[in-house]
């Protein structure tokens, strides 16, 4: 009988495809625990990681692509790709909630802007997330390295 659970359920994309993409979920997470216990990963690097990145972030305003990325390629030993997944993971709840409290109390923080920026973060994250993919690990670590350098050289030499 056609689309009593044969075949044609699958080829819409429909049961079939959101039971197989719920399966995986589980396997996905337990796949990433066992990665974070085999590679090795203690607690104390990944809260220090987090510490630095918080003071640096309420001192500079940075923290998720110039200090938790790396951070995490160099002492957790992650590819880029899941430095990267893992600090926008980080970066989900509010943690610049105080900082940006203590800017706002001083009369340094425009929310106006901070809402509009926070809504092309929201579009631009998926797309590079999209893009981050289909790149080599090697690749993208050396695009990463170029942009911090054209940063810094953009800071040093402005007025």
């Amino acid at each position: 009988m056609p689309g009593a659970g044969g075949p044609c359920q699958g080829s819409r994309g429909g049961v079939a495809g959101e039971d197989a993409a719920r399966a995986h979920g589980p396997r996905r997470l337990r796949t990433v625990a066992r990665a974070v216990e085999t590679m090795g990963m203690d607690i104390a690097i990944l809260l220090l990681i987090g510490l630095a990145a918080g003071i640096l972030s309420g001192i500079f305003g940075i923290g998720g692509g110039v200090v938790i990325v790396p951070a995490l390629m160099f002492f957790a030993k992650m590819q880029p790709q899941a430095a990267t997944g893992t600090s926008l993971g980080a970066l989900l709840l509010p943690v610049g909630a105080l900082g940006a409290l203590a800017y706002w109390r001083n009369g340094n923080l425009n929310p106006r802007a901070s809402l509009l920026i926070a809504a092309g973060l929201f579009v631009g994250a998926y797309f590079g997330a999209v893009i981050a993919q289909s790149v080599a690990p090697l690749v993208l670590r050396r695009m990463f390295a170029a942009f911090l350098v054209l940063v810094a050289v953009r800071m040093w030499v402005a007025k």
